[in-house]
């Protein structure tokens, strides 16, 4: 092999071997360390968006209870005439609630008082409360903003619960669906005692929170438009769509994967929403309240709504392959453009040089040759081509070793050219005598 493909396959080799494993680096350790990065992003972003959505249902509950507090609402439900408490009226009223309009009877009475009046206002301040409703103390409607399916209201958990909270306390009830309503809701209920007295209890206040348009409309703006977000039942039916709208559709997310996130390190990892492609994925709960606050019991997670975080893996993994394609394609053109200096540095530093040296040294073998063999006459012309390829050496100017090889190489030939001048002499002599 020539020295100039051995000193380019030597770079070459020198330079491959670290881009291979470069490349191998990247692929393997660059891409995990990536999607592990990628992945608390993920679970940033969720855990964000679930923060700040607890947050706004804790200040929607929180302004609803001082409402209560603050506001002549109390005074205006303790002015509403209380008759005594019969099963017999409350199931009259209720066989004919149904088919009622807020037109006639009850019901526009009740809807047409100042409470409701009240409740209104507060509504068309606070229009994210799809529908609130006031009761006396034994249950029975005495306000709201909107027609109601039921006059009675004791017969409910969130009812009986709520009257045997002390004044400016309270829960939220959850994620429900609200019949009168016709959308899902978060339920706040608060007690409601006569301003200045809280032994005097007047009856209990729910508000629902219109849940898909507030949790739409609290969550940030995404950052990245490609990471999607979505709010999910736990058996993961999309609730809300953070990015796209609010209709509730049927979700990506079979409950077996959104279990297989939750119990996950951190909840976030790998997932197949569909055949065939694995997307990056995080699920953090959103911890509705459902306790009594003002007594200091601990939130609880209801576990009803889940934050997914989720973005398709080859988009996500997108700059890992960016990277590994620069990586290659600047990393075969620094090869092929140092084996070229690599071949054009051996030819001009080492080849050309050393094949002056062999030249002269053949043209040396030659001369020694045809005077062994006593052609003078032919040794003549050698000895002036030996002189020609020793003048060659004096244009190797490379100033290292092989510069000196060349001028001692060209001292020896000069005393080598004067033995055997001498010798042919002496020989020359010897036939002429």
């Amino acid at each position: 092999m020539r020295i100039q493909a051995k000193l380019v396959s030597f770079v070459s080799a020198a330079l491959v071997v670290p881009l291979l494993l470069g490349v191998f680096y990247v692929r393997h350790f660059g891409r995990l360390y990536y999607q592990q990065q990628q992945g608390i992003i993920y679970l940033m972003i969720a855990e964000e968006l679930a923060g700040t959505l607890q947050d706004g249902i804790r200040q929607k509950f929180e302004q609803v209870s001082n409402w209560v507090a603050l506001s002549p609402m109390s005074s205006l439900a303790a002015a509403v005439p209380v008759s005594p408490f019969s099963l017999d009226d409350i199931q009259k009223v209720e066989s004919t609630w149904p088919s009622s309009s807020a037109t006639k009877g009850v019901q526009r009475t009740i809807l047409s008082n100042a409470l409701s009046d009240s409740l209104r206002a507060f509504q068309q301040v606070n229009p994210a409360f799809a529908e609130i409703m006031v009761t006396d103390r034994y249950g029975r409607l005495i306000g709201a903003t909107n027609p109601t399916t039921d006059y009675w209201q004791a017969d409910e958990v969130w009812w009986t619960t709520a009257s045997t909270l002390p004044a400016e306390d309270g829960f939220i009830n959850g994620l429900l669906y609200e019949q009168s309503a016709g959308i899902p809701t978060i339920d706040m209920v608060v007690p409601v005692y006569r301003s200045g007295n809280p032994n005097s209890f007047l009856g209990v206040l729910k508000a629902s929170l219109n849940a898909t348009r507030f949790l739409r409309q609290t969550a940030p703006r995404p950052w990245d438009k490609a990471i999607l977000r979505d709010i999910v039942f736990s058996d993961g039916r999309v609730f809300v769509h953070i990015h796209s709208g609010d209709t509730p559709e049927v979700s990506p997310f079979p409950e077996a994967i959104l279990r297989k996130l939750l119990t996950a390190p951190e909840h976030r990892g790998t997932v197949e929403l569909t055949p065939g492609n694995l997307s990056l994925a995080a699920v953090v709960p959103i911890q509705i309240m459902s306790g009594s606050t003002a007594s200091g019991e601990e939130l609880k997670d209801t576990g009803e709504l889940y934050v997914v975080v989720f973005r398709d893996l080859n988009e996500a993994m997108m700059p890992v392959r960016e990277v590994l394609r620069q990586l290659t394609v600047w990393g075969v053109i620094a090869t092929l453009l140092i084996a070229v200096i690599s071949y054009l540095l051996a030819t001009y530093w080492f080849a050309r040089p050393i094949k002056k040296l062999r030249n002269a040294s053949l043209s040396f073998v030659d001369y020694i040759q045809l005077s062994e063999q006593g052609r003078f006459e032919d040794s003549w012309e050698s000895r002036q081509k030996v002189r020609q390829r020793m003048n060659e050496l004096e244009t190797i100017q490379s100033r290292d070793e092989l510069q000196g090889l060349s001028r001692d190489f060209m001292r020896m030939g000069e005393r080598m050219l004067v033995f055997f001048r001498q010798i042919e002499e002496k020989l020359t002599d010897k036939k002429q005598k």
